[in-house]
């Protein structure tokens, strides 16, 4: 998926880890997550990157799958307000879906909200 400015958005692999947790940090405090009295650590969890032409991380979101659902643990975009949130949002949501595929309802859960809601408009 190509988003301006130009990206492209691919799945976290295992080499990205390392450059993970300071970017977590930068914006969570910690890649130590708490949801639903649960301290999970976003860096370990199945994401997706956007990265700019020159290589650059411009966003980062982290899913926790958990059933039918996936919950969206983590969302940011380094800078805000250029549209990467919101494709890294329905890339997101679309990855839930090819993973529920053949169950119904797929849901994609957002429980961070106030820091995601600009993504989901």
């Amino acid at each position: 998926m190509t988003i301006p400015p130009p990206g492209t958005i691919r799945p976290t692999t295992d080499l990205d880890r390392p450059a993970l947790v300071p970017l977590l940090t930068r914006s969570w405090g910690s890649p130590n997550i708490v949801t639903r009295g649960n301290l999970v650590d976003a860096s370990s969890l199945p994401g997706l990157l956007c990265e700019g032409e020159d290589g650059e991380i411009r966003g980062l979101a982290t899913l926790r799958p958990e059933g039918d659902a996936w919950e969206l643990m983590t969302l940011d975009a380094f800078p805000p307000g250029q549209g990467i949130g919101k494709a890294l949002f329905l890339r997101a949501a679309e990855m839930a879906r090819t993973a529920g595929a053949g169950k119904t309802p797929w849901r994609i859960a957002l429980f961070h909200i106030s820091t995601t809601t600009p993504a989901c408009r």
